[in-house]
């Protein structure tokens, strides 16, 4: 009776380890993907920031040119709501 106890304690507790053995490998599993996405996300940020460096001129032109745009179209739209208001 006290042997069959201690074998049932003994399997239970090799379970529970096994399991937790498993879980502890899959949570670092976990961490070491979500590590690596950040890391790439970094990486292409990064990049991004290299090659806006590296071409200023450009950058400067294309973001001018988007503010001009934005600048045209929001005096156009006040310039018809003025109109509509006539």
């Amino acid at each position: 009776m006290l042997q069959d106890t201690f074998y049932i304690v003994g399997i239970i507790c090799m379970t529970l380890y096994t399991l937790l053995l498993i879980a502890v490998v899959l949570l670092l599993i976990y961490i070491k993907n979500k590590i690596s996405e950040f890391t790439e996300n970094v990486q292409e940020k990064i990049e991004t920031v290299k090659e806006i460096t590296s071409h200023p001129k450009e950058v400067a032109a294309s973001v001018g040119a988007a503010v001009a745009d934005t600048a045209l179209t929001k005096a156009s739209q006040m310039v018809k709501s003025k109109k509509r208001k006539r």
